[in-house]
């Protein structure tokens, strides 16, 4: 089932479990699994990695092979910011935006863009869109403060802050 391996691989990505998606990369290797579910597997290792250019390169294949897929985008755009391009990080983050315009994780990754790159008024503006879904939403409570405080509005910024839940 493409669908269970891609969330397999996804568990294993967020465990930080490099073995685990090897393993699964070897056996999606010798299946008859859609190509994508394959630049999927590879492509989470080698951002788990720290591979980026290698995933960016991953994430382009697999993009154009399933140009409706979220997920690819978020992460494509997720291994272009952490290669500070920000340019080619917004567009794919932007065009997972637009496949799923409210979900809160797909706005944090915008907003955390837009503050990296310097736009702390658009990434305040993702991350209030992001915390009117999902209002306790930690990654989007933390980068509206921080969005406001490189706009200087630190006494707003700290009230959000104590609204983050502790973990």
């Amino acid at each position: 089932n493409d669908a269970a391996l891609r969330q397999l691989a996804s568990v294993y990505a967020h465990a930080g479990n490099e073995e685990g998606l090897e393993r699964l990369i070897e056996l999606v290797q010798q299946s008859t699994v859609d190509r994508s579910v394959l630049l999927y597997c590879q492509m989470r290792l080698m951002y788990l990695r720290g591979e980026f250019e290698r995933a960016v390169q991953l994430g382009e294949e697999h993009a154009a092979l399933e140009p409706s897929n979220v997920n690819v985008y978020n992460l494509l755009g997720s291994s272009y910011a952490a290669l500070a391009r920000y340019d080619r990080a917004r567009s794919a983050l932007e065009a997972s935006l637009r496949l799923a315009p409210t979900d809160p994780g797909v706005l944090v990754n915008v907003g955390t863009v837009a503050l990296r790159s310097g736009n702390p008024a658009a990434a305040a503006e993702r991350f209030s869109e992001a915390l009117f879904l999902s209002p306790t939403l930690p990654a989007a409570l933390n980068g509206l403060a921080d969005a406001l405080e490189q706009q200087g509005d630190t006494a707003r910024a700290a009230g959000i802050r104590r609204r983050v839940p502790s973990p």
